[in-house]
């Protein structure tokens, strides 16, 4: 008999940073949608990201305050990774790498606020 191998497979994440400001704004989005009162935080941030990149959201350039420690994780689905890369690389051929935490925060809080 064959041995039979099992390849475990991993999901990667990118992380967002969560704040109060963010909490509070996800509930109030809540509420515009029945079924979106139905998604856990996780599942109500991929949706909005992958709403924001299919609408080419501008990310909100407000001042922000991420005191919170606290992270929520976002899938990297081929949309977002190829997304998040394309910004990336935009920078980086200037030396700066771009925070994918901060990035999508601001892209979830310019999405709602627009």
């Amino acid at each position: 008999m064959k041995s039979q191998e099992f390849v475990k497979i991993s999901t990667e994440y990118y992380t967002v940073a969560m704040s109060d400001e963010l909490a509070s704004l996800l509930n109030t989005y809540r509420e515009t949608d029945p079924i979106l009162t139905t998604f856990d935080d996780r599942k109500l941030i991929l949706y909005i990201v992958n709403i924001a990149i299919s609408e080419k959201t501008n990310i909100s350039t407000k001042e922000i305050n991420l005191s919170r420690k606290q992270n929520i994780k976002l899938k990297k689905t081929r949309k977002i990774n190829e997304h998040f890369e394309e910004i990336n690389e935009k920078y980086k051929k200037y030396g700066v790498n771009i925070s994918s935490r901060q990035y999508f925060y601001r892209l979830i809080i310019g999405f709602i606020d627009s």
